[in-house]
């Protein structure tokens, strides 16, 4: 087991509220575009890979609730926030992210997983995904497809690899880009960037 004590050393404390801003802000520069993609997961994947799973969760799930305040659906996705920053941490842990295609295909791999979380919330709070981007694929799936909440599963699958691919991608560049000594403060450092 993973010692939660150990994701939050004082640099980890500081950098969650940093990877919160930008979650919500690339979250919503994405839904203002009307983009296809979230990208409200890079500050979460980034505490991840530099301080663990723990860490990770925390910053996906205070994310999700802060910026339910401001958009109320955000608040409804926590548990995937949380299953989120978990499976990067524990990727991240094993040097699942050490290259940026292996970043990507991590992202993909977790992102296949989300809609076993989302689709059942977007289905029965929101009738489907709320999301306008999204329009056009569920015309599409819509007319093959009976049930919403099919309807939103697979949307969710074609999306959420996609975004957080991308997302995990961006994050790996960002760690990439750090200093080794800045690097060294983070208890993952040495995990993610080999």
């Amino acid at each position: 087991m993973i010692p939660i004590k150990e994701n939050f050393t004082a640099v980890a404390i500081a950098l969650i509220p940093v990877a919160m801003v930008v979650n919500i802000a690339a979250g919503q520069a994405a839904d203002f575009l009307g983009l296809p993609v979230y990208l409200d997961s890079i500050g979460t994947i980034l505490v991840a890979l530099l301080c663990g799973p723990w860490a990770g969760a925390l910053t996906g799930i205070v994310s999700t609730i802060v910026w339910g305040m401001f958009s109320p659906y955000a608040a409804q996705f926590f548990p995937v926030a949380a299953w989120l920053g978990f499976a990067f941490g524990i990727l991240a842990r094993h040097n699942g992210l050490s290259t940026w295609y292996r970043a990507g295909a991590a992202g993909l791999m977790v992102g296949l997983t989300i809609p076993f979380f989302t689709a059942p919330i977007a289905a029965h709070v929101y009738g489907n995904l709320n999301a306008t981007g999204f329009a056009l694929i569920r015309e599409i799936l819509g007319i093959s497809l009976a049930g919403m909440a099919s309807v939103a599963f697979l949307e969710n699958l074609m999306v959420e690899a996609a975004d957080k691919a991308i997302a995990a991608m961006i994050a790996f560049v960002v760690v990439q880009r750090m200093s080794t000594r800045y690097l060294a403060r983070f208890i993952q450092a040495g995990k993610p960037v080999t």
